[in-house]
């Protein structure tokens, strides 16, 4: 048989000390977060349009939304001549209409939005406008934005003839974000300007076929209203519409007001810690595991305090951690039914083999990994018994780190042994 290399020539020397160390658990990162009273809607910058000549279908593919607490994604529809107003759908999830209005020519532009809630990964998919007569369809998200209220003071008005600008006046409260949305159509049209005080977040192609026609979209600071103003460039015998609408920002009073999550090794397992300022109507936290970060399992649930003005500590331990890398995040729960993530911390168990580690152990997934320290050796066996000590399982070892199968084997209590160089190694496993 082949001599099994040892760890030492092929690992540099850093690797080489933390194998020394029986149990060794480095700490990714720590997640300090919070959550301000108030906090304005913010954009995701990620605006992009799609644009036809009087389709009945007209998507935008593969739209992302980025991960973040209490997102909002926003979609303005332009139709032309004697069109019927579009649905919206987005992963093929209706979008609920926020304000639409149509000129005496027929044109129709819509406001429409959906509420995605708080992740830690980004949500991805099709928006998707059908009806008659599309022209231009446009999206962007933001984040931070209410998500049982998530507009107001919706407003809009209309334009024909030969106007160099138009502006609209959107009723707002402070700390909202106000969002417009303005589509055109000349025989010489040739685009929009956005106003001084705004920041513009699309703008479409006046192409293809038929009269060139626009949308843009842009954002503004929210107050007591506020001016959206655009300059309408070109020339001939306009048509459009403008609309716009205050974004509102999470609930005047934050459920819980964090200070700190993090966590730290201890021992064979790992511990998280984290801290409230204060909390309101919080029914407690989830506290979620992940391998890579993206698919989450519930650990277990802590109360929370519900409605205090004091400080609150939490802990809890992972008695069982993934050997490998750990991630976990707290799924904050209301009693209404609300919720927002943590953001994610980051735990490493790394094992040296000091001895023989069956992990997982409880088994999750039909199948587990065993380790021993032993490099240098010609046969290793493996003996699984059961709890009244019958043989029910051997396997020949060609090397330390081996996956075992392990779903024909009934729920119950096992021992592992491993026989090696003369030396006998067990480990219990559930």
């Amino acid at each position: 048989m082949q001599k099994i290399k040892k760890p030492n020539e092929l690992l540099p020397q850093i690797f080489k000390t933390i194998m020394m160390k029986k149990i060794y658990l480095f700490l990714l990162s720590l997640g300090i977060w919070g959550t301000n009273l108030f906090a304005q809607p913010v954009s995701d910058a990620n605006g992009t349009t799609a644009e036809a000549n009087n389709a009945s279908t007209l998507t935008i593919s593969g739209f992302s939304v980025p991960a973040n607490n209490n997102r909002l994604l926003v979609v303005c529809t332009y139709n032309g001549l004697n069109a019927t107003a579009p649905s919206v759908t987005f992963n093929g999830n209706a979008m609920t209409v926020a304000i639409q209005r149509q000129n005496s020519s027929g044109v129709v532009l819509g406001l429409h939005y959906i509420v995605l809630g708080s992740d830690v990964s980004a949500t991805t998919g099709d928006i998707v406008a059908t009806g008659s007569g599309i022209y231009r369809l446009g999206a962007a998200s933001y984040h931070d934005v209410d998500q049982t209220t998530p507009t107001g003071g919706e407003t809009s008005n209309i334009f024909s003839g030969s106007p160099t600008s138009n502006t609209l006046t959107v009723t707002s409260a402070t700390n909202e974000l106000v969002c417009d949305c303005i589509g055109a159509t000349a025989s010489g049209f040739t685009g929009f300007n956005v106003g001084a005080n705004q920041t513009q977040v699309f703008q479409s192609a006046l192409t293809p076929g038929g009269l060139p026609s626009a949308i843009a979209m842009s954002t503004e600071a929210g107050a007591a209203s506020v001016d959206m103003s655009w300059t309408i460039n070109g020339s001939g015998s306009f048509i459009g519409v403008h609309a716009g609408m205050g974004l509102k920002p999470v609930g005047g009073v934050v459920p819980v007001k964090w200070t700190y999550f993090k966590g730290q090794p201890a021992n064979k397992s790992t511990q998280l810690f984290w801290q409230t300022a204060s909390e309101q109507n919080n029914a407690g936290f989830e506290i979620h595991r992940s391998s890579d970060g993206r698919t989450w399992e519930k650990q277990a649930f802590i109360e929370g305090a519900g409605t205090t003005s004091k400080v609150q500590n939490y802990r809890w331990t992972d008695e069982q951690p993934l050997t490998g890398m750990n991630y976990y995040r707290l799924k904050q729960m209301d009693y209404d039914g609300r919720f927002e993530y943590s953001d994610v911390v980051g735990i490493q168990l790394l094992v040296d083999h000091a001895q023989l580690a069956v992990r997982p152990n409880p088994v999750q997934s039909g199948e587990v990994t065993l380790y021993f320290p032993e490099t240098d050796f010609e046969e290793a066996r493996l003996e699984i018994f059961n709890s009244i000590g019958s043989l029910v399982q051997t396997k020949r070892l060609v090397s330390n780190e081996t996956t075992i199968q392990t779903s024909h084997l009934p729920k119950g209590i096992y021992w592992f042994s491993v026989r090696v160089n003369g030396r006998k190694m067990t480990e219990k496993v559930v």
